[in-house]
Protein backbone atom coordinates (compact mmCIF):
# COMPACT_ATOMS: atom_id res chain seq x y z
CA UNK A 1 0.00 0.00 0.00
CA UNK A 2 1.36 4.07 -0.75
CA UNK A 3 2.01 5.30 2.47
CA UNK A 4 1.37 9.18 3.40
CA UNK A 5 3.17 12.01 1.94
CA UNK A 6 4.94 9.39 -0.63
CA UNK A 7 5.22 10.83 -4.23
CA UNK A 8 3.33 9.91 -7.05
CA UNK A 9 4.26 10.86 -11.05
CA UNK A 10 1.53 9.87 -13.40
CA UNK A 11 2.32 11.54 -16.72
CA UNK A 12 0.94 12.12 -20.60
CA UNK A 13 -0.92 9.91 -23.22
CA UNK A 14 -2.74 7.69 -20.46
CA UNK A 15 -5.68 5.68 -21.64
CA UNK A 16 -8.67 8.20 -19.53
CA UNK A 17 -10.53 4.70 -18.68
CA UNK A 18 -6.75 3.17 -17.55
CA UNK A 19 -6.79 6.41 -15.21
CA UNK A 20 -9.84 5.98 -13.81
CA UNK A 21 -9.11 2.43 -13.09
CA UNK A 22 -5.92 3.23 -11.67
CA UNK A 23 -7.81 5.81 -8.90
CA UNK A 24 -10.04 2.93 -7.85
CA UNK A 25 -6.57 0.29 -6.78
CA UNK A 26 -5.06 3.64 -5.55
CA UNK A 27 -8.22 4.35 -3.69
CA UNK A 28 -8.30 0.76 -1.85
CA UNK A 29 -4.70 0.44 -1.65
CA UNK A 30 -4.67 3.72 0.80
CA UNK A 31 -6.58 6.48 -0.47
CA UNK A 32 -9.59 8.34 0.73
CA UNK A 33 -12.25 5.47 1.59
CA UNK A 34 -15.42 5.11 3.59
CA UNK A 35 -15.07 6.12 6.84
CA UNK A 36 -13.04 9.06 5.98
CA UNK A 37 -15.38 12.76 6.14
CA UNK A 38 -11.93 14.81 5.17
CA UNK A 39 -12.67 16.60 2.08
CA UNK A 40 -10.43 15.61 -0.79
CA UNK A 41 -7.57 17.82 -1.72
CA UNK A 42 -5.67 17.84 -4.67
CA UNK A 43 -2.75 19.51 -5.46
CA UNK A 44 -1.85 22.30 -7.79
CA UNK A 45 -2.85 21.72 -11.20
CA UNK A 46 -2.66 24.21 -14.14
CA UNK A 47 -3.86 23.61 -17.83
CA UNK A 48 -3.68 26.16 -21.03
CA UNK A 49 -5.48 26.76 -24.74
CA UNK A 50 -6.88 23.15 -25.06
CA UNK A 51 -7.36 21.72 -21.93
CA UNK A 52 -10.23 20.37 -20.73
CA UNK A 53 -9.67 19.04 -16.28
CA UNK A 54 -11.83 16.80 -15.42
CA UNK A 55 -12.74 15.52 -11.62
CA UNK A 56 -14.14 12.31 -11.14
CA UNK A 57 -15.90 10.71 -8.08
CA UNK A 58 -16.92 6.96 -7.56
CA UNK A 59 -18.45 5.55 -4.49
CA UNK A 60 -17.47 3.23 -2.35
CA UNK A 61 -18.27 0.33 0.46
CA UNK A 62 -21.50 -1.79 0.77
CA UNK A 63 -25.08 -2.05 -0.53
CA UNK A 64 -25.79 1.09 2.78
CA UNK A 65 -23.75 3.44 1.89
CA UNK A 66 -23.26 6.41 -0.17
CA UNK A 67 -21.25 8.88 -1.77
CA UNK A 68 -22.87 12.11 -1.62
CA UNK A 69 -20.20 15.01 -2.68
CA UNK A 70 -19.93 18.23 -4.04
CA UNK A 71 -17.32 18.63 -6.92
CA UNK A 72 -15.74 21.70 -7.56
CA UNK A 73 -12.56 23.92 -8.18
CA UNK A 74 -10.75 26.51 -6.63
CA UNK A 75 -8.46 29.33 -8.01
CA UNK A 76 -5.07 30.13 -6.35
CA UNK A 77 -7.39 32.55 -4.20
CA UNK A 78 -8.78 30.00 -3.13
CA UNK A 79 -12.44 30.90 -5.07
CA UNK A 80 -15.08 29.06 -6.82
CA UNK A 81 -14.23 28.89 -10.42
CA UNK A 82 -15.89 27.30 -13.28
CA UNK A 83 -18.94 24.55 -13.02
CA UNK A 84 -19.63 22.42 -10.10
CA UNK A 85 -21.83 19.64 -9.00
CA UNK A 86 -23.46 17.36 -6.18
CA UNK A 87 -23.76 14.05 -6.78
CA UNK A 88 -25.32 10.72 -4.83
CA UNK A 89 -23.86 7.68 -5.86
CA UNK A 90 -24.08 4.24 -5.13
CA UNK A 91 -21.21 2.09 -4.55
CA UNK A 92 -19.38 1.10 -8.15
CA UNK A 93 -21.24 4.36 -9.26
CA UNK A 94 -19.32 7.02 -11.00
CA UNK A 95 -19.46 10.53 -11.94
CA UNK A 96 -17.76 13.89 -12.75
CA UNK A 97 -17.12 17.35 -13.75
CA UNK A 98 -15.24 19.05 -16.36
CA UNK A 99 -13.96 22.71 -17.16
CA UNK A 100 -12.66 23.80 -20.29
CA UNK A 101 -9.41 26.05 -20.15
CA UNK A 102 -10.78 27.69 -22.94
CA UNK A 103 -12.93 29.74 -21.23
CA UNK A 104 -10.21 30.81 -18.24
CA UNK A 105 -7.52 31.63 -20.82
CA UNK A 106 -7.74 33.26 -24.14
CA UNK A 107 -4.17 32.50 -25.96
CA UNK A 108 -1.51 29.49 -26.41
CA UNK A 109 0.49 29.37 -23.57
CA UNK A 110 -1.30 31.24 -21.30
CA UNK A 111 -1.87 29.23 -18.18
CA UNK A 112 -4.15 28.91 -15.05
CA UNK A 113 -3.73 27.33 -12.21
CA UNK A 114 -6.46 25.91 -9.67
CA UNK A 115 -7.28 22.77 -7.63
CA UNK A 116 -10.17 20.26 -7.83
CA UNK A 117 -11.81 19.62 -4.53
CA UNK A 118 -14.36 17.03 -3.54
CA UNK A 119 -16.44 17.93 0.02
CA UNK A 120 -19.07 15.94 1.80
CA UNK A 121 -22.29 17.15 0.82
CA UNK A 122 -23.67 16.99 4.18
CA UNK A 123 -22.43 19.11 7.15
CA UNK A 124 -21.39 16.74 9.56
CA UNK A 125 -19.45 14.53 7.05
CA UNK A 126 -21.89 11.52 6.53
CA UNK A 127 -22.59 9.24 3.68
CA UNK A 128 -19.41 10.56 1.68
CA UNK A 129 -17.78 6.80 1.06
CA UNK A 130 -16.01 8.39 -2.08
CA UNK A 131 -12.89 8.12 -3.89
CA UNK A 132 -11.78 10.96 -6.72
CA UNK A 133 -9.13 11.42 -9.19
CA UNK A 134 -8.58 14.63 -11.52
CA UNK A 135 -7.52 14.29 -15.13
CA UNK A 136 -6.51 16.96 -17.68
CA UNK A 137 -6.95 15.76 -21.40
CA UNK A 138 -6.92 17.02 -24.73
CA UNK A 139 -10.41 17.46 -25.80
CA UNK A 140 -9.30 16.32 -29.81
CA UNK A 141 -8.37 13.07 -29.57
CA UNK A 142 -9.30 12.25 -25.67
CA UNK A 143 -6.04 11.28 -24.16
CA UNK A 144 -4.65 12.24 -20.93
CA UNK A 145 -1.75 14.54 -20.86
CA UNK A 146 -1.51 14.48 -16.43
CA UNK A 147 -3.79 12.32 -13.66
CA UNK A 148 -3.41 13.31 -10.26
CA UNK A 149 -5.48 11.82 -6.67
CA UNK A 150 -6.25 13.80 -3.66
CA UNK A 151 -3.06 14.83 -1.45
CA UNK A 152 -3.38 12.94 1.91
CA UNK A 153 -1.25 14.75 4.51
CA UNK A 154 0.31 13.69 8.25
CA UNK A 155 0.76 16.95 10.41
CA UNK A 156 3.98 17.36 11.79
CA UNK A 157 5.50 15.53 8.80
CA UNK A 158 6.92 17.46 5.83
CA UNK A 159 6.25 17.04 2.35
CA UNK A 160 9.16 15.04 0.00
CA UNK A 161 9.46 15.54 -3.56
CA UNK A 162 11.94 13.20 -5.74
CA UNK A 163 14.27 14.77 -8.32
CA UNK A 164 12.43 15.26 -11.88
CA UNK A 165 14.47 15.47 -14.92
CA UNK A 166 13.46 18.15 -17.71
CA UNK A 167 15.00 19.16 -20.97
CA UNK A 168 15.01 22.20 -23.72
CA UNK A 169 11.62 23.95 -23.63
CA UNK A 170 10.00 22.62 -20.33
CA UNK A 171 9.25 24.58 -18.03
CA UNK A 172 9.04 22.96 -14.65
CA UNK A 173 6.84 24.55 -11.61
CA UNK A 174 7.05 23.31 -7.88
CA UNK A 175 3.48 24.60 -6.45
CA UNK A 176 1.89 24.51 -2.73
CA UNK A 177 -1.48 25.24 -1.28
CA UNK A 178 -2.14 26.04 1.84
CA UNK A 179 -3.76 23.04 3.62
CA UNK A 180 -6.98 24.25 5.24
CA UNK A 181 -6.86 20.86 7.80
CA UNK A 182 -3.70 21.18 9.17
CA UNK A 183 -2.99 23.70 12.32
CA UNK A 184 -1.27 27.25 11.63
CA UNK A 185 2.77 27.29 10.62
CA UNK A 186 3.43 30.14 12.88
CA UNK A 187 1.20 32.26 15.43
CA UNK A 188 -0.73 33.68 12.83
CA UNK A 189 -3.98 31.53 12.57
CA UNK A 190 -4.32 32.46 8.64
CA UNK A 191 -1.13 31.56 7.88
CA UNK A 192 -0.95 27.16 6.94
CA UNK A 193 1.98 27.40 4.92
CA UNK A 194 4.99 29.57 5.40
CA UNK A 195 8.16 28.48 3.12
CA UNK A 196 10.41 29.25 0.65
CA UNK A 197 10.15 27.04 -2.48
CA UNK A 198 13.36 25.66 -4.05
CA UNK A 199 14.99 23.79 -6.76
CA UNK A 200 18.54 22.66 -7.10
CA UNK A 201 20.83 21.35 -9.96
CA UNK A 202 22.81 18.24 -9.70
CA UNK A 203 25.57 19.69 -7.74
CA UNK A 204 22.95 21.08 -5.02
CA UNK A 205 23.17 24.88 -6.71
CA UNK A 206 19.76 26.87 -6.41
CA UNK A 207 18.29 27.63 -9.61
CA UNK A 208 14.94 28.83 -8.26
CA UNK A 209 13.65 30.25 -5.22
CA UNK A 210 10.78 31.92 -4.12
CA UNK A 211 9.50 32.59 -0.22
CA UNK A 212 5.53 32.17 0.28
CA UNK A 213 3.11 32.86 2.91
CA UNK A 214 -0.37 31.07 2.14
CA UNK A 215 -3.65 30.73 3.95
CA UNK A 216 -5.87 28.32 4.11
CA UNK A 217 -6.68 26.52 0.58
CA UNK A 218 -4.30 29.64 -1.29
CA UNK A 219 -1.63 28.81 -3.53
CA UNK A 220 2.03 30.08 -5.08
CA UNK A 221 4.51 28.43 -7.50
CA UNK A 222 8.22 29.23 -8.64
CA UNK A 223 9.25 28.47 -12.30
CA UNK A 224 12.60 27.05 -13.27
CA UNK A 225 13.23 27.57 -17.67
CA UNK A 226 14.54 24.39 -18.46
CA UNK A 227 16.35 26.41 -21.53
CA UNK A 228 18.50 27.92 -18.80
CA UNK A 229 19.84 24.53 -17.58
CA UNK A 230 20.33 22.61 -21.43
CA UNK A 231 21.34 23.77 -24.20
CA UNK A 232 20.21 21.05 -27.51
CA UNK A 233 17.86 18.75 -27.88
CA UNK A 234 17.80 15.28 -26.07
CA UNK A 235 19.63 16.87 -23.47
CA UNK A 236 18.36 16.66 -19.87
CA UNK A 237 18.91 17.72 -16.49
CA UNK A 238 17.94 16.54 -12.96
CA UNK A 239 16.05 18.83 -10.83
CA UNK A 240 15.55 18.60 -6.80
CA UNK A 241 12.17 20.17 -5.83
CA UNK A 242 12.23 20.88 -2.10
CA UNK A 243 10.23 22.94 0.51
CA UNK A 244 12.17 25.20 3.14
CA UNK A 245 9.77 25.87 6.17
CA UNK A 246 10.18 29.59 8.04
CA UNK A 247 12.31 29.70 11.06
CA UNK A 248 10.58 27.66 13.85
CA UNK A 249 7.83 26.49 11.71
CA UNK A 250 7.24 23.64 9.67
CA UNK A 251 6.37 22.74 6.45
CA UNK A 252 3.95 20.30 6.93
CA UNK A 253 0.62 22.32 6.24
CA UNK A 254 1.76 23.15 2.60
CA UNK A 255 0.77 20.77 -0.13
CA UNK A 256 3.10 20.45 -3.05
CA UNK A 257 3.21 18.93 -6.74
CA UNK A 258 5.71 19.66 -9.56
CA UNK A 259 4.38 19.86 -12.45
CA UNK A 260 6.35 20.15 -16.19
CA UNK A 261 4.83 22.38 -18.69
CA UNK A 262 5.48 22.49 -22.51
CA UNK A 263 6.79 25.65 -23.35
CA UNK A 264 4.88 25.52 -26.87
CA UNK A 265 1.48 24.41 -25.97
CA UNK A 266 1.32 25.62 -22.19
CA UNK A 267 0.15 22.40 -21.56
CA UNK A 268 1.04 20.00 -18.62
CA UNK A 269 2.48 16.84 -19.09
CA UNK A 270 3.57 15.57 -15.76
CA UNK A 271 2.06 16.12 -12.23
CA UNK A 272 4.37 14.66 -9.31
CA UNK A 273 2.37 15.13 -5.81
CA UNK A 274 3.04 13.64 -2.12
CA UNK A 275 0.42 11.23 -1.55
Amino acid sequence: ARGRNTPLFLNALAPRSAAFALMTALALAGGRLCADPTPHLFPMMGGSLGNVIQLNVGGLGGPDTRCQAQLGFRDLRNMPVGPSRAVDLGPGETASLTLNFNTLVSMSRQRFELRPLVTPANRDGSNFACKSSAEIYEPGSGRDLAWASPAILDPGIAPVLPPVSAALYQTLRLGAIGDPDLTPAIGDPNVKCAADLVLRNSRGVVVARKTVSLGAGMGDFVDLNMNTQVSRLGERAIIDPGIIPAPGTSAAGCRVSVQLIDQFTGWTTLIAATH
